[in-house]
């Protein structure tokens, strides 16, 4: 009897190639999944200092250059608060401040910040993660 060769070395190594592959693939979803938790963590955090900062600003009740000046400079906060977090730079159209509404009564009376930004892929090969929306809105009681 004679025996048959078989090419079963070839093969065992197409499927080890395959299962590195598709473990890498895993590995970079898990990667891009934790931190776009990350960034959105983030941004939650900072629109609720942003809104902690606005609800303890006097000036947001004032005259509408010291209004103007107050909505900057709590946008600057939460600015700042992205980039020592994250790395990531806010421009002033990503962040919102609602100043509280004069027609309210006192006691009624809330502050609004909001984010909305697009994170880039922390891995560019992949196009599909591209420009990935993240938002965050935060609400608070004006003290007065």
């Amino acid at each position: 009897m004679r025996k048959r060769f078989t090419y079963k070395k070839g093969q065992a190594v197409i499927e080890l190639i395959a299962s590195i592959f598709t473990f890498v693939m895993l590995l970079v979803l898990i990667a891009s999944v934790s931190i776009y938790l990350y960034v959105q963590n983030a941004v939650v955090s900072a629109v609720r200092e942003g809104a902690r900062i606005a609800a303890l600003n006097d000036d947001l009740s004032g005259t509408p250059a010291e209004v103007a000046a107050a909505i900057d400079e709590i946008k600057v906060e939460v600015q700042d608060y992205m980039l020592t977090t994250t790395g990531q730079t806010l421009t002033d159209e990503q962040v919102t401040v609602t100043e509280p509404d004069a027609a309210e009564p006192v006691g009624n009376r809330s502050v609004t910040v909001a984010i909305t930004y697009e994170m880039d892929s922390p891995f560019p090969v992949f196009s599909y993660l591209s420009n990935i929306p993240v938002e965050a809105v935060a609400t608070m009681r004006y003290e007065e």
